[in-house]
């Protein structure tokens, strides 16, 4: 299981020898709640982090080393096909040398199960080879309150199911909105919001959803470990810009 301190940002170990391959590749889908949950929460802790998903595995590597385990591989249901396989999430920070950490999202249900722990023992194994330091994380990790906050701001992650606006307006709507902040720091969150729902002639709680859209992405954030309260000086929160460089990159792929 994962440490406390990973998620404080302080638990990575160096990369010697073998970087990783693909270093520029970004966030695009994440494949389930709980690894949203946690690329958010690791996100939030600050810093300068990039954290990609369903990071390919090279599977020669994987092969040997099931082989070498006496595991048998992973194959594409139906076929004779050893899969490529994944690790959930990757994190790299910047350096001489870089540092990475590697987490697989399991729920834990899924650890009595024989299959998955012959398939992490052989993820393990590879990282393991690389001085990567590996981890499992399930949702007991993540403290209660941080769940309850996730839950709160999940509903306003895509921009497309509010009829208020198009994508477009509410991401012009949402650059706005975080060089106001920067003006606003003494008032509350809820004085913020309604102060700019009527500077912009918007419907209530507009600007409530644009910027839970932002903390859903990551590019707005604030102490997640604490219960959220609309009574919160907008002092407490901060703005990750490569967060939402990271989104509208994201964006523009899908278009």
């Amino acid at each position: 299981m994962v440490p406390a301190t990973l998620f404080g940002g302080h638990h990575f170990l160096s990369l010697s020898r073998y970087p990783p391959d693909g270093l520029r590749t970004t966030l695009t889908h994440l494949l389930s709640h709980l690894e949203y949950q946690v690329y958010l929460w690791c996100l939030m802790q600050g810093g300068q982090c990039d954290i990609r998903e369903a990071y390919p595995l090279n599977r020669e590597d994987t092969r040997r080393i099931a082989k070498i385990l006496g595991l048998a591989h992973p194959r594409y249901p139906g076929t004779r096909i050893d899969v490529v396989m994944t690790t959930d999430l990757l994190l790299t920070r910047p350096g001489e040398p870089a540092t990475y950490i590697a987490l697989a999202v399991k729920p834990s249900s899924q650890l009595s199960d024989p299959r998955v722990i012959e398939k992490l023992a052989i993820e393990r194994a590879y990282w393991l080879e690389r001085a990567v330091t590996f981890y499992v994380v399930t949702e007991k990790d993540l403290p209660e309150v941080v769940l309850h906050n996730f839950e709160r701001i999940r509903f306003a992650m895509n921009l497309a199911m509010n009829p208020s606006f198009t994508v477009t307006q509410a991401r012009k709507l949402q650059h706005d909105l975080l060089g106001h902040i920067s003006l606003r720091q003494w008032c509350t969150y809820e004085e913020f919001c309604t102060e700019f729902d009527a500077k912009m002639g918007l419907e209530t709680g507009d600007c409530h959803y644009l910027l839970n859209n932002l903390l859903s992405h990551g590019v707005l954030n604030f102490d997640m470990a604490h219960p959220w309260d609309v009574r919160h000086p907008m002092s407490q929160f901060w703005i990750c810009w490569s967060a939402l460089d990271k989104l509208s990159q994201d964006e523009s792929l899908d278009k």
